[in-house]
């Protein structure tokens, strides 16, 4: 399975230099030799431009993924849609929320309406979907852990004003692989797990994940929600590491990039060595 990241705050100088630009958001194209798949899109056109920069043909796509109900992981989907007229659009019913961040004055996150109206949509309303024998979609994942401490600025508008947001819009993707290297003793599935940010914590992700399928992803590819625009306490340090100490208990190995900042990164990478890697904007990486 190959995987190029179209869409990530970050690039290498090497993909700087093919014209690769960056912003705030993640897009990652799947090939996994059956499908090819788009998941999240960005927050804008940019991801055409890439994608074309990176010889990613988005024509070829016959799945759309969205993690989530946020513009930086659906605002390049306008743009898709028009150039692609025929992908499945797989979105969670509940995506089309009032997203809102309060991060300084409160401003809209969410999905362009539009695209409500695109016939390509699949909502997703239930909590374990198969697509077909190779991929699946889970939500409704629970609250055994704390999730990660920013989402505290992130809201829903609702008649009553603004709320906190639950996250219910939230779903994650699996690919199951029956080719990918797994250690049968260790109860490790040979699925790569997709996840946008985690906005509900990895941990109860993998928790879901192993309610359903009684073993371990052998990778997992997903932001952590971590990032921070100011230094982290001591504290916050300390909660980060005894997150990759948690995860470094797992036969499962991470690519993280978007939302983890790379501040928290090293931190993790610190703990979980090379268990850990990040993907930035024009890598590409075989599973």
């Amino acid at each position: 399975m190959k995987i190029v990241t179209l869409i990530e705050n970050t690039c290498s100088v090497e993909s700087a230099e093919k014209g690769i630009g960056v912003e705030h958001g993640l897009a990652l194209y799947i090939d996994t030799g059956k499908h090819r798949i788009l998941m999240d899109t960005g927050a804008s056109g940019l991801l055409l431009k890439n994608a074309e920069n990176c010889s990613v043909d988005l024509t070829s796509v016959d799945t759309v993924f969205l993690s989530h109900g946020h513009s930086d992981h659906g605002g390049g989907l306008p743009d898709f849609l028009e150039l692609n007229t025929s992908a499945d659009v797989f979105v969670r019913n509940s995506a089309m929320a009032q997203c809102y961040s309060l991060k300084g004055s409160p401003h809209y996150i969410g999905l362009d309406p539009s695209i409500a109206f695109s016939a390509q949509i699949k909502w997703c309303s239930e909590s374990f979907l198969k697509i077909d024998d190779e991929l699946e979609i889970f939500s409704d994942i629970p609250e055994i852990y704390p999730a990660p401490s920013s989402n505290s600025n992130l809201m829903i508008k609702t008649d009553a004003g603004l709320v906190r947001d639950n996250f219910d819009h939230e779903q994650c993707l699996v690919v199951k692989k029956s080719g990918t290297a797994c250690d049968v003793n260790n109860h490790v599935e040979p699925h790569i797990l997709f996840s946008g940010c985690a906005h509900h914590g990895i941990l109860n992700i993998l928790y879901r994940y192993h309610q359903i399928y009684g073993g371990y992803p052998a990778a997992v590819v997903t932001g952590f929600h971590l990032k921070k625009e100011t230094e982290y306490s001591g504290e916050q340090i300390q909660e980060i590491k005894e997150l990759a100490r948690s995860l470094t208990l797992l036969p499962t190995r991470f690519f993280t990039c978007h939302c983890t900042g790379e501040k928290a990164y090293e931190i993790m990478k610190s703990v979980m060595k090379a268990q850990l890697e990040y993907i930035r904007c024009g890598d590409s990486v075989t599973i």
